[in-house]
């Protein structure tokens, strides 16, 4: 019985610590890869995302045409990021998002 407090004092502090909020923040973004002309689904696209001069998150379309990136809010540099996408056969597209 004595053991049963200090268990109960063990789980309190567990629940409560795994209640704090952390600072940082995620952002997803999902993307569906288009080729402009015939609207087609690009397979196998390499998609890149910057913010400032460094690359902050790669990733590669899958069979469907879809890209889904997960950033750290912490990562993005003056609130701006790059979008560069490069498709097989076809030129590389690059926007920039605010």
């Amino acid at each position: 019985m004595k053991h049963l407090i200090y268990i109960f004092i063990l789980l309190f502090f567990i629940q409560s610590n795994g209640q704090n909020t952390s600072e940082t923040s995620f952002l997803r973004l999902d993307l569906l890869i288009l080729e402009k002309t015939t609207k087609d689904t690009l397979v196998a696209s390499i998609v890149e995302l910057y913010s400032g001069e460094q690359r902050i998150e790669t990733d590669l379309s899958d069979l469907v045409g879809k890209s889904i990136l997960i950033v750290n809010s912490k990562d993005i540099i003056d609130n701006k990021i790059l979008l560069k996408i490069y498709g097989r056969k076809c030129k590389p597209f690059e926007t920039e998002l605010i």
